[in-house]
């Protein structure tokens, strides 16, 4: 009888709590189907909506980022917005490697 109360509280909360992504799923299979032999490549693809995501905080960005199999104008968009952001990143640690050497001097 416990058996079944805790199966029934498992599939209660299964259907209560919103689906997640498994952390080694990249979004590719849900939107280009089977990757085969190319999940380090979906990898680096998803990341940029996960990152796009993140900046702009908003879940819906990242639901048109993969759209049709990641070839969506918001795909570009944010492929943009992230290479600038670590761009900028690398910026700034040039520049703060600059000021260390003007530092010792």
């Amino acid at each position: 009888q416990r058996v079944i109360i805790v199966y029934l509280v498992v599939v209660a909360l299964a259907l209560v709590l919103p689906a997640q992504a498994a952390p080694w799923d990249t979004g590719s299979e849900r939107s280009c189907g089977k990757i085969f032999g190319q999940r380090h490549i979906a990898y680096k693809v998803e990341q940029v909506c996960r990152d796009c995501e993140n900046l702009s905080r908003d879940y819906q960005t990242a639901y048109n980022c993969r759209k049709d199999c990641y070839t969506s104008d918001t795909y570009t968009k944010c492929l943009m917005i992230v290479l600038k952001e670590k761009t900028q990143g690398l910026v700034n640690q040039y520049m703060s490697m600059i000021s260390m050497l003007q530092e010792s001097k």
